[in-house]
């Protein structure tokens, strides 16, 4: 039996966590038969207290056991103070996610950012205003399995760490990085295609992609509003920005994207995917040779679809620039693995010439798309939008985007 280990955290602001916390224990009571095995810890170091209370359950369904732990308690740091609940669950994917399904129904749950003790050290801290992804902790020893889940992990906990900075407070450097965490995820199920097949991810590659979506509209108006000086169009825009905020905030909080982390940590421990025969040979590959392929095969895509740069219609510049974004993420994945001293510079001036094309690229991707926000939004009749629309340095900004182009292909890949 595969055993996976989900820790899911009651949110904050989704009201009295020790009434939440109770209601949990309830419900997994009625459904165990019997009352918790209680524990308690105090495990907080000098600089911030934690006490913990424990309550712990064994359900068996069928041949199927499923251990629970709750732990709830308080953090304390000077005078600030953060009470938790946090429920972790042990067994098969299918119990963890049926049970889970039965317990959001009581009380809102998501997959944990960070551990008790991270939390205190938040708790001294000054909150941040958005988290930056950590560099994934790969070896060259790993398998692709192992180095698929390191990556998968990474960005989930990317993402989730931004998503609680929004419901402390939107910002719009949280919502662009939880935007970053999803592309860093959907582009790992291409680079790792060769091992999980084209159709893997099923549903939930779907579901990352809604997730996208849904968020992309209030990213667009941050940076619309941001380009704009006072007047009538930033003054017509504005509202419209403060609803996409409060739209993104009510998808957080849904059923949808919160459990959605959930399914997608469950199918990583113990999916489909690794029972496919057809790609058994790949899983059991070791992790430097399926970089090193992912790689060639994204800078060869490069090399390939940039030929003529400067007379390609935006909709391929727009294909060309999601390679280029592909290539970047793999080669911050890949990085702790295909960094030797020799080419520690290569390295440096591969991704720095990677990031002045994308940089290049975004700027002549917003100005393709710019008449069409506008007119989605209603508002390229206004006057002011002819700011929005200028095409007067496209040709300098091509050339300069053809010479980023000719400059990364020329610089010596790292990875070999």
């Amino acid at each position: 039996m595969t055993a996976i280990d989900i820790t899911v955290q009651v949110p904050p602001g989704t009201g009295d966590t020790a009434g939440a916390s109770a209601l949990l224990a309830a419900e997994i009571e009625r459904q165990a038969g019997r009352a918790a095995t209680p524990g308690a810890e105090d495990i907080g170091p000098a600089r911030f207290a934690l006490f913990a209370e424990r309550h712990s359950w064994l359900l068996v369904e069928g041949s199927a056991p499923l251990h629970i732990n709750l732990d709830r308690g308080m953090l304390a740091a000077a005078d600030r103070f953060a009470p938790f609940c946090d429920l972790r669950l042990f067994g098969t994917s299918q119990t963890v996610l049926t049970l889970v399904r039965q317990l959001d129904g009581i009380v809102p749950l998501r997959i944990s950012a960070m551990t008790p003790v991270q939390r205190g050290e938040r708790l001294i801290a000054a909150l941040p205003g958005y988290a930056k992804a950590e560099q994934v902790a790969l070896s060259r020893d790993m398998d692709a399995v192992q180095g698929f889940r390191e990556i998968a992990c990474n960005c989930i906990h990317h993402y989730r760490l931004n998503e609680d900075l929004l419901h402390c407070g939107y910002s719009e450097e949280a919502l662009h990085q939880a935007r970053v965490a999803i592309r860093r995820l959907r582009s790992a199920f291409s680079i790792f295609r060769p091992m999980l097949g084209a159709e893997a991810a099923g549903a939930l590659g779907d579901e990352l992609r809604w997730l996208a979506q849904e968020l992309a509209e209030a990213r667009d108006l941050d940076v619309l509003v941001g380009r704009l000086r006072a007047g009538s169009l930033r003054g017509r825009l504005l509202p419209m920005r403060d609803r996409a905020h409060e739209r993104v905030l009510a998808t957080l909080r849904d059923s949808r994207s919160r459990l959605l982390m959930v399914d997608l940590a469950a199918w990583l421990q113990d999916g489909d995917w690794l029972q496919d025969r057809d790609h058994a040979d790949a899983r059991a590959s070791r992790l430097p040779e399926l970089a090193s392929g992912a790689l060639d095969r994204y800078l060869h895509k490069m090399r390939k679809f940039g030929r003529d740069l400067a007379k390609l219609e935006d909709s391929d510049r727009h294909e060309l620039r999601k390679t280029a974004k592909k290539l970047r993420y793999a080669a911050d994945f890949f990085a702790p693995i295909c960094t030797r001293k020799a080419m520690a510079k290569p390295q440096r001036q591969f991704l720095a010439s990677l990031a002045s094309f994308q940089d290049l690229m975004g700027v002549l991707n917003d100005r393709a798309t710019a008449p069409i926000l506008l007119e989605k939004l209603g508002v390229l009749d206004d006057p002011e939008a002819a700011f929005l629309l200028q095409d007067k340095d496209k040709r300098s900004e091509l050339k300069a985007a053809v010479r980023a182009h000719q400059e990364l292909l020329s610089t010596r890949p790292f990875w070999r």
